[in-house]
């Protein structure tokens, strides 16, 4: 089983929503996302020695890979996505995208 941190999760969803952004620019129909509702089953693993602490791995049921001191746990987090002025993002405007 491949291990895949919460936090690379996180980004494929921001790279899918900028994709998205980009395939809608020339449709005349779009779509404002005004949030996001993301539900994951991950294993929530503590680890001592040199690489201490505590992290969320998403689950894989297909995997036979174990982990060691590990618990399921199911989070959903509400995202609302925005642009860096605090707007909401349209998917088809990729002005947002443009530097500037």
């Amino acid at each position: 089983m491949t291990d895949v941190p919460l936090a690379d999760a996180i980004e494929a969803l921001r790279q899918q929503l900028t994709a998205a952004m980009l395939a809608g620019e020339k449709s005349p129909l779009r779509f404002t996302v005004e949030e996001l509702t993301l539900e994951l089953e991950v294993a929530v693993s503590y680890g001592g020695g040199g690489h201490a602490g505590i992290k969320f791995w998403l689950v894989d049921f297909g995997g036979k890979g174990e982990h060691s001191n590990a618990a399921t746990h199911r989070i959903a987090m509400k995202l609302k996505p925005m642009d860096e002025h605090q707007q909401h993002i349209n998917l088809g405007d990729t002005s947002a995208l443009k530097p500037g």
